[in-house]
């Protein structure tokens, strides 16, 4: 069984004429199984990313571009607040070019890379 929770959010001003808007939440659960899955969900194609980091995802460029491909690498636990589940997050970006070769961006000590999969747009 598959849970899903969605996020009910209502807007409104702050302050009078300042166009900014703050969300006020509001959750809702529901069960859904095999035969209910919603088309909005579906099955995840990305290839799992190399270097052995847990929930990483090796993005691909459709089209012409200068990276064919990037993931996420250099597990590390040094920012562990661990929200989605685990402590292990990517210190290096990695990226292949469309000629094959492979280049990495190292962060320093005080910083993390926070997602499954680079994004390439």
């Amino acid at each position: 069984m598959i849970v899903t929770i969605r996020r009910l959010i209502a807007a409104f001003p702050i302050l009078a004429g300042t166009g900014g808007y703050a969300a006020a939440d509001g959750w809702t659960a529901t069960s859904i199984t095999g035969s209910s899955i919603p088309n909005t969900i579906i099955p995840e194609t990305r290839r799992p990313a190399p270097d052995e980091l847990p929930d990483g995802l090796v993005e691909t460029q459709i089209g012409p571009g200068d990276i064919a491909a990037a993931w996420y690498s250099g597990p590390t636990t040094r920012y562990a607040h661990g929200v989605l589940g685990d402590t292990i997050e990517a210190s290096i970006l990695k990226i292949r070019t469309p000629a094959g070769r492979i280049h990495s961006l190292s962060l320093p000590e005080t910083e993390v890379f926070e997602d499954r999969p680079p994004a390439l747009r």
